[in-house]
């Protein structure tokens, strides 16, 4: 298809959908009141409404290529409306069958058309990755969630942070430990300027080093009597996994939940990956990059450095699959749903979701969602799972300012509940 359109609907595991796409940090930062049970797990209502699973099994396939059209072109009038370089976006309907579609330019200058096969940054999306990789340590028996973080890392290199023997795995989790974002802070900013004077495109920094930017810094709150989202308490986490496996979290992410699911399109962030779309920043933007962050097919910083910040490409096909596995409670062999999504924290007094261990849970016109945004410089992703409705769907923008995501998201998930006969307002 000339113009990239929708791919078919089509089952994530055939041998078709893995051809054709082989073929082919957000920060938010928000200090609240204290939350209701900062600690407390709460049951979670998994209840779907039947008529949407029996309206997806009776979907011919007439009706699916109607679908993928329809979808199609929603997504292109949304990068036409806001005017977008680029967009991927995807679904995954109640039987999990998927569908994929991109539109606008994966690289404005060449003119290269965005197709469904590109890849981008997912920025904090990757934190969901991250989630479940302890959720998989902690039945084995490796991690308690409720044992503070000093009983797994070197007391010595971390002593120094606020409130450090009090802080536990949970926290971290759930942005309640009352520790500042790295990336918020100074010191970080003269580390990456570092890296850019260099000149050096592969030069990284070691997480220890992230940390190390705030460890003298005090408390925003005692842990577990507020919510502050920061990227440091998940980079903890990622050296928690590390110590207790005795592997790279890259391995154990791989080997627990990326070849269980197939996810085949999400890898580790490097700087040269197949497929991957040119990303854009505003001219005049913070980190004083350039606007493209994609030359010679190669990004032009090394995205290694927010690692389990964050950490992964990805493609939208594998974002809502992974969504639709891992809300359902299929992602992990052993039950972890009451812990994913019943270990919530307040963002505000007014809140009516909350985060859970990696997850956004919000109240939308559309009904309740589960799922992530992502920033990285150059790409903003968002990935949502509707519970009552049994779907999915993300969108990737090689573009990191000016989106709308909360309303691509719902347009896009509009057309698949229509296609359901299910009411959308």
């Amino acid at each position: 298809m000339d113009r990239y359109a929708a791919v078919p609907v089509i089952s994530k595991g055939s041998a078709c959908f893995r051809f054709r796409l082989m073929a082919a940090a957000l920060i938010l930062a928000a200090c609240g009141a204290p939350p209701e049970t900062a600690d407390t797990v709460r049951s979670v209502d998994t209840n779907r409404v039947p008529a949407v699973t029996e309206a997806a099994a009776d979907m011919s396939s007439s009706e699916h290529r109607a679908l993928a059209e329809r979808f199609r072109r929603t997504l292109e009038r949304l990068v036409e409306e806001d005017g977008l370089p680029g967009a991927v976006a995807a679904y995954a309907l109640p039987t999990g069958r998927l569908g994929v579609a991109g539109e606008g330019f994966a690289d404005i200058e060449s003119g290269a058309r965005m197709g469904p096969h590109h890849r981008m940054l997912a920025g904090s999306i990757g934190k969901t990755f991250v989630a479940a990789t302890v959720l998989s340590v902690a039945a084995q028996g490796l991690v308690n969630l409720d044992a503070p973080v000093s009983t797994y890392l070197d007391e010595q290199a971390f002593a120094a942070l606020s409130s450090w023997e009090r802080i536990t795995i949970r926290h971290l989790l759930t942005h309640s430990a009352g520790l500042r974002d790295h990336v918020d802070d100074e010191d970080f900013g003269a580390l990456v300027g570092g890296l850019l004077e260099r000149g050096d495109p592969d030069a990284s920094i070691d997480p220890p080093a992230l940390v190390g930017t705030i460890l003298n810094d005090p408390a925003l709150f005692e842990p577990g009597a507020g919510y502050s989202y920061t990227d440091t308490g998940y980079i903890l986490l990622g050296l928690v996994i590390e110590e207790v496996t005795g592997g790279t979290y890259y391995d154990e992410l791989q080997r627990r939940i990326l070849d269980p699911l197939e996810l085949e399109q999400t890898s580790p962030s490097e700087r040269h990956a197949p497929y991957l779309a040119t990303g854009y920043l505003e001219s005049n933007n913070i980190f004083g990059l350039p606007e493209r962050v994609v030359e010679d097919g190669a990004m032009i910083l090394n995205p290694a450095v927010e690692w389990t910040g964050g950490g992964l490409i990805s493609n939208p096909a594998d974002l809502v699959a992974w969504a639709r596995a891992l809300y359902r409670g299929e992602a992990l062999p052993t039950p972890y749903l009451n812990d994913l999504l019943g270990s919530v924290v307040k963002r505000s007094p007014e809140d009516t979701g909350g985060y859970g261990l990696g997850v956004f849970i919000n109240d939308t016109e559309l009904g309740r969602t589960y799922g992530h945004p992502g920033w990285f410089p150059g790409y903003n992703s968002i990935v949502a799972y509707y519970p009552n409705w049994d779907i999915a769907v993300a969108i990737q923008i090689n573009r990191d300012f000016g989106n709308r995501l909360g309303h691509y998201r719902d347009e896009l998930a509009r057309v698949v509940m229509a296609a359901l006969s299910v009411e959308a307002p």
